[in-house]
């Protein structure tokens, strides 16, 4: 079983619990909302734009080569870079 979780504190390991062999992924719509909440408005859609093509990606190894292309354009302004170590998460679920 995959269940796709909001970030409820608890709720991983009540599923777990419950279902012992389950996999527990953050939504990509509440991994976004999170990310973005530290982005200046301005830059936004951009920011989205990019991390739409790590988790749009085809393969893992898609994912990771933009994850990395991510991390070369935005590490910069943003150094400690917690659109990277979420979605590093997300790809190896």
């Amino acid at each position: 079983m995959i269940a796709c979780i909001d970030g409820l504190t608890g709720f991983p390991k009540a599923l777990e619990t419950v279902f012992p062999k389950t996999q527990v992924q953050l939504c990509i719509v509440h991994m976004v909302r999170n990310s973005v909440a530290f982005v200046p408005w301005q830059q936004r859609k951009q920011v989205c734009a990019d991390l739409k093509t790590i988790y749009s990606a085809a393969t893992e190894s898609e994912a990771e080569f933009n994850l990395e292309l991510f991390a070369e354009k935005w590490d910069k302004q943003y150094p400690l870079n917690r659109f990277a170590i979420l979605f590093e998460d997300r790809l190896h679920v």
